[in-house]
């Protein structure tokens, strides 16, 4: 049900979501800031169509980001699809797995 496909807003409105305590709509942002993040990165192509194990499978050259995104995959999958209530915990840890990914996959720059 997300319409908006830009990684900055999409990532803003799940951190948004997450202090507001809205936790269906956090767990959903996140994951869609992810795959944007991964589309970004020209590691997936998004399309709306796709699965999230499309997702998963694109990132096969990619082991160490598809580890952690099949973590964010279950957590996702689980309250969202397989009917786990959403709870700031899951939320939580959703996010420290967008961070992580985010952060692992921004080189670093040295000066």
């Amino acid at each position: 049900g997300i319409r908006e496909h830009e990684i900055d807003s999409v990532y803003k409105r799940g951190r948004e979501f997450l202090a507001a305590s809205n936790w269906a709509e956090a767990t959903k942002n996140q994951y869609v800031s992810a795959i944007l993040w991964l589309d970004r990165q020209g590691w997936v192509g998004f399309k709306v169509s796709k699965t999230n194990y499309d997702y998963l499978a694109e990132l096969a050259r990619q082991p160490e980001h598809r580890a952690k995104f099949r973590q964010l995959t279950n957590r996702f999958e689980c309250t969202v699809y397989g009917g786990e209530p959403c709870t700031p915990t899951i939320c939580q840890e959703m996010s420290s797995l967008v961070e992580v990914l985010i952060r692992e996959a921004t080189p670093v720059v040295s000066l």
